[in-house]
């Protein structure tokens, strides 16, 4: 890594703190991990959860996070979601006026933003503050609208709605010194917005399981937030054509407590209540002993990148991801893990009577997958992210 004598005053910018998310366990270990290099680095969160109190159950007790909706008159602390959106809410609007008043001129030489949605807020403050900001795009808006919401309401007007989330997506590519991207996922989109912008592939990360168990139980994990879009619906459809025996746990939050009943009433249609198991939010060592105990993770669409799978593969089990998704760049197909087409029944069936048929074989690929993941620690993530600012802005 390069060494510069400088201080870097640094802040990640995120919209709400949650450690069920990528955004949330990314952000906050970037923090912990730039510190260690000696940069003045800090989370910032644009808007403050209702009934957040403690950082400790978020796992972010040791580094430092600024709430910038606490310093708003209670008045002013208003946010709510948009109809039909499930991401969208009203302090990614709110925050664009109110959040470059509160970061000080000076205060960052940068600032890094996470969530589409939050980087017009980040580039309005950044300018205010005299600090380059770097926009890590996961997700563009374009592709964000029509996969989430192409099916549902807003479809009827989906083409003028794609137009305006093209025009958006512009506005950040040319307004951001600099785009962290995750994978080559979203690569052919951005530059087709705008082929001047300066892309640069950082791919997330994860913690590494120190020993990984040479006996696993013969059951499936599939862990994510789920959503809209997510579409769990599928992994019933995949059940149906298992062994009885086989077992499914679905672990993660679910923002949406309308899609959880939902999903759950399915589970009684499709008549897998005694093999479908929702267990909701895990805690990170939660997480980390299922992924230790599964004998494989599944999960059912492309993911412009998708940690859960790198940290399943960090803790030695195999996973079977739709083929595009971002993380399946860093791992063989085969060897590490398999990559069906997205939606296709028999193939995620075929792969998964594989992984459960033959135990052996399953130990061997998540060995092999844990051996990979130790390219991917957060201390690796973070170096890339100071070498990057370096090469950019010497």
């Amino acid at each position: 890594m390069k060494k510069k004598n400088k201080t870097l005053k640094l802040a990640i910018l995120i919209g709400q703190l949650s450690y069920y998310g990528g955004v949330g366990i990314a952000a906050v270990n970037e923090v912990r991990e730039l510190r260690k290099l000696g940069v003045q680095a800090e989370l910032v969160v644009l808007f403050r959860k209702t009934g957040f109190d403690s950082q400790k159950i978020f796992g972010a007790s040791d580094i430092p996070i600024v709430f910038l909706s606490d310093y708003l008159p209670k008045f002013l602390r208003i946010n709510f979601k948009f109809p039909f959106f499930s991401f969208f809410s009203f302090f990614h609007v709110s925050s664009i006026f109110w959040a470059p008043f509160l970061i000080k001129k000076n205060q960052y030489n940068f600032i890094i933003v996470h969530e589409t949605y939050n980087c017009f807020s980040a580039i309005v403050s950044a300018k205010f503050a005299k600090a380059k900001v770097i926009s890590y795009v996961w997700d563009p808006i374009s592709y964000i609208v029509p996969r989430i919401y192409g099916k549902g309401i807003l479809k009827h007007f989906l083409s003028p709605i794609k137009t305006i989330a093209g025009f958006f997506d512009g506005i950040i590519l040319k307004n951001s010194d600099l785009i962290f991207i995750g994978s080559s996922l979203h690569e052919k989109l951005l530059l087709s917005i705008n082929k001047k912008a300066k892309l640069i592939k950082i791919p997330s990360a994860t913690t590494i399981l120190k020993k990984i168990p040479k006996k696993r139980e013969n059951f499936m994990v599939a862990l994510t937030k789920w959503d809209k879009g997510k579409k769990p619906d599928f992994l019933l459809e995949v059940m149906k054509h298992l062994d009885d025996k086989v077992e499914l746990v679905i672990a993660g939050d679910w923002p949406d407590l309308e899609l959880e009943k939902n999903f759950e009433r399915k589970i009684k249609d499709f008549r897998l209540e005694e093999r479908v198991k929702v267990v909701g939010k895990v805690s990170e060592e939660e997480k980390f002993k299922l992924f230790s105990q599964a004998r494989l993770l599944v999960h059912p669409i492309v993911e412009a990148f998708g940690m859960f799978a790198l940290e399943a593969a960090a803790c030695g089990c195999p996973y079977i991801l739709p083929k595009n998704s971002g993380v399946n760049e860093l791992f063989i197909e085969g060897k590490h893990a398999y990559f069906p087409e997205e939606g296709n029944v028999n193939d995620f069936v075929k792969y998964i009577k594989i992984l459960l048929s033959d135990e052996k074989k399953a130990f061997n690929m998540g060995y092999e997958a844990w051996k990979n993941a130790h390219n991917y620690t957060w201390e690796v993530h973070a170096e890339k992210i100071l070498n990057s600012l370096y090469n950019y802005f010497p």
